[in-house]
């Protein structure tokens, strides 16, 4: 019922059936990237049936264009218009309102974390033979320069308030099924997207499986944070609420 509520909508641009996986990216302001991602995952195509949906989370560039313009030539893309951006969070939900497949993937537009991941994490599923409805598989990042302060910090409020350790809580991409939304409620808008997930992935019992996944420099669009220390400061405070909330009902 939350997903209906959500406020976009759909351009259905790939028709096609047996659909085994939903791939969305939240995109703001990335239409510098937007192409090289599906040239990167056309690559695949042929030996996995996957949906891109591409969520224009209220971008004030070109991002829309772009988008119409690559679904002309990719035809595994769904256009998913958000007006106005109110999060992250917002934008990859928007994306699953419309997913068709059982299982869900979604990642990040800025390329520091290659949108392929989605399909080497999706390999590693079905050559290790994990049952996709009992595992939660995530991506942790390798690379980075120094431990981003407030990834770690965030891991730590994680494990102090709702009492267990997950390391790298941002790293993407993450693949799941569909039944873990069942577990959705009071979803957050914003950056805590990915700890609620992760957080409902607990209570639903399932298994946290990771693997390994590089870490490049973003070299188009700005982070869904913001480039200013105020807007990740307030980013962080919203995360830091939504999590207090998440404490609470665990509690």
């Amino acid at each position: 019922e939350y997903l209906n509520e959500i406020n976009s909508s759909c351009e259905m641009i790939n028709n096609k059936q047996n659909i085994e996986l939903s791939i969305i990216i939240p995109c703001y302001n990335e239409a510098g990237n937007i192409q090289l991602i599906c040239e990167k995952l056309n690559t695949y195509h042929k030996e996995i049936q996957f949906e891109l949906i591409l969520v224009n989370n209220g971008s004030t560039d070109q991002t829309s264009e772009i988008i119409d313009q690559v679904s002309k030539k990719f035809r595994f893309i769904k256009k998913v218009t958000v007006q106005n951006n109110i999060g992250y969070g917002n934008g990859i939900l928007s994306g699953i309102a419309v997913a068709e497949a059982d299982i869900l993937a979604y990642t990040h537009a800025d390329l520091q974390t290659p949108p392929e991941d989605v399909i080497i994490g999706y390999r590693k599923i079905k050559r290790e033979k994990h049952d996709i409805s009992n595992i939660l598989l995530k991506g942790i990042r390798l690379n980075r320069q120094k431990e981003d302060n407030f990834t770690y910090l965030l891991s730590k409020i994680v494990r102090i308030l709702l009492g267990f350790n997950i390391e790298d809580i941002n790293g993407q991409p993450k693949i799941f099924h569909k039944k873990l939304i069942n577990y959705f409620v009071d979803v957050p808008s914003d950056s805590s997207f990915d700890a609620f997930v992760l957080y409902n992935a607990r209570m639903a019992q399932l298994e946290l499986v990771t693997f390994p996944v590089e870490f490049k420099n973003r070299f188009y669009g700005e982070s869904h944070m913001g480039p200013s220390i105020i807007g990740k400061t307030k980013s962080g405070i919203g995360q830091l609420k939504n999590i207090l909330l998440l404490s609470w009902r665990n509690r």
